[in-house]
């Protein structure tokens, strides 16, 4: 139990008591890996939508049990039947507007 206050006087226990989830907005997590083999790229072509029938990185979206390491694994392996321990972080996006289904944000991996 943590009994130093902050800045409104609150312990961590009293102020978890109070904190409502509902108040911020909660972004869907997803996961794009670039796969490179023989100088090219591996691509997916979408059968949902948004975008479907256009071509894409393997991924998906994170699971609430997951890391994004695990959905990038788990992502490629379903997509592509590819295994990988080997997942370099190539960077995330969140900008606002970026996605037709509201606030998501990708973590890309690379896969060389």
């Amino acid at each position: 139990m943590n009994t130093n206050l902050d800045k409104n006087g609150l312990t961590e226990d009293e102020f978890l008591a109070l904190y409502k989830t509902k108040n911020y907005q909660k972004p869907s997590l997803t996961v794009d890996i670039i796969v490179i083999r023989d100088n090219s790229l591996l691509l997916i072509k979408r059968g949902n939508h948004p975008f479907i029938n256009t071509w894409a990185l393997p991924g998906g979206f994170s699971n609430f049990i997951e890391s994004v390491e695990e959905s990038a694994k788990r992502e490629l392996k379903e997509e592509t039947n590819l295994d990988s321990d080997n997942l370099t972080l190539v960077g995330v996006y969140s900008s606002p507007g970026r996605d037709k289904r509201g606030w998501v944000v990708s973590t890309a991996f690379s896969f060389l």
